[in-house]
């Protein structure tokens, strides 16, 4: 009964992606993209997870109440939102981004993409660190490297992520040509992107699909598109195909370590085995929720009440301002707290909330998105300089498209913020010094 349960739930999270798209037609703005990821990851991957996964010993009415939870956190953000000016709520939309990212001066989109190839290579060589290691992985393979690594690692994919945004724009608006060297540029920030996996690659295909509906002004939610749709879909699965194959062959802990050959590219374009492995392996994200909501449903007090945000504050605080900081998983933090076995968990704040603060997460789930889309409209009246603004908004649709992340990614997009924040800063105190002194110079020689 619990499968059947996952099936129509996820099954009604799919219909509401497609009717919520169709409603929104090209007037999408930065939450609605927030919205569809939500109803994709949660709706597309549980039927997936159902189809390919048997749901034993799990009960039907709280695989009901984890959706449900969802719905409603979805439904109290829209709300809260709606309380925005229409003037900040116009700076969020596709239409006017676009037309932002696009004005983005060429010479700085090429300083911000060597910046980005730059230090991924300067990493990979000197530590032999790749963008999807994580701390634990890295102590497995016994790379250690110093800890201003982490945070700048943070700080160049937002970066990288910026560059592939303005190149999308830029070709979208004609502010480029097809054939150029900025489409040499978004590969390979698409390659450093992707190395992250299946999702971050499907993220990437989903940002420029709903750029081109948007400035195109076409409703893609129709019929006569399924076709194209369905060669979406396929060209997904052939790359997942390819990565998941040269993830066990090249890219894992185990290929490292043994130091595996590389498969051949058309092998891998046909083994729909690692692709169908990974998904029975890995735990899918509703699961998570379950667990979480299953042990609340024996107790309802069984929660942390805030213990898992303030830890996750603390672990994004850079090494360098704090020496002695312990840096405690959030993962073995839950395991440990409800007795679950210890394992990569797909962490999302759906989950995480619901684990800080029981079924308070549906005020908290509002909150936090409302803090990163004020931040994007606070640094467009604020401080009207493009590229801060432009690097602010791209720093927060990443955040938002990227529904598996980590409970901490939401300090580490402010601490981001700050960062540029003050490098803007500390940019115009010198422009403006060197102008006063500019000036009094000509003044000198004039008198």
């Amino acid at each position: 009964m619990a499968q059947i349960m996952l099936i129509i739930m996820s099954a009604i999270l799919m219909l509401a992606m497609f009717a919520y798209g169709r409603a929104r037609k090209t007037d999408f703005d930065m939450l609605d993209m927030f919205f569809l990821m939500v109803m994709l990851y949660f709706g597309v991957y549980s039927f997936i997870d159902a189809m390919v996964n048997e749901v034993v010993g799990k009960s039907a009415l709280v695989v009901m109440d984890t959706f449900i939870l969802i719905f409603t956190a979805l439904f109290a953000t829209r709300l809260l939102y709606l309380k925005l000016p229409l003037r900040v709520r116009n700076v969020l939309q596709f239409n006017y981004l676009i037309n932002q990212w696009a004005d983005v001066d060429h010479k700085v989109v090429g300083f911000f993409a060597a910046s980005v190839v730059a230090f991924s290579v300067y990493i990979y060589f000197d530590f032999g660190i790749l963008a999807t290691y994580s701390g634990v992985e890295l102590e497995l393979l016994g790379i250690s490297a110093p800890s201003w690594v982490g945070p700048v690692k943070s700080l160049m994919s937002g970066i990288g992520f910026a560059v592939y945004v303005f190149i999308v724009a830029s070709l979208l608006k004609g502010k480029i040509k097809l054939l150029s060297i900025f489409n040499v540029v978004m590969f390979v920030m698409t390659a450093i992107l992707a190395l992250e996996g299946r999702r971050a690659t499907l993220e990437l295909l989903l940002v420029a699909f709903v750029m081109w509906s948007c400035s195109r002004r076409r409703n893609v939610y129709s019929i006569k598109y399924v076709p194209y749709v369905v060669s979406l879909f396929i060209l997904i699965i052939l790359a997942s195909n390819i990565y998941q194959t040269y993830r066990q062959d090249l890219f894992s802990i185990e290929a490292r370590i043994e130091n595996r050959e590389i498969t051949g590219v058309i092998p891998a374009l046909a083994n729909i085995d690692a692709t169908i492995d990974n998904l029975k392996d890995r735990s899918a994200m509703w699961n998570f929720n379950y667990m979480i909501m299953s042990e609340q449903v024996d107790n309802i007090s069984k929660i942390f009440y805030g213990d898992l945000g303030w830890q996750a504050f603390l672990n994004s605080i850079p090494t360098l301002l704090w020496r002695s900081k312990e840096v405690v998983d959030i993962d073995e933090m839950i395991a440990t707290f409800y007795g679950f076995e210890m394992i990569d968990y797909p962490t999302n704040n759906f989950a995480c909330l619901l684990a800080d603060y029981g079924i308070l997460m549906i005020v908290a789930i509002p909150i936090i998105y409302f803090v990163v889309l004020f931040l994007v409209a606070y640094c467009h009246f604020r401080f009207p300089s493009k590229p801060l603004f432009l690097l602010v908004s791209t720093f927060s649709l990443q955040y938002l498209i990227k529904v598996e992340n980590s409970y901490g990614d939401i300090f580490v997009l402010l601490r981001n913020v700050i960062l540029l924040i003050v490098l803007f800063i500390i940019v115009r105190w010198i422009s403006h010094s060197s102008r006063i002194v500019a000036r009094a110079n000509y003044y000198d020689r004039a008198s």
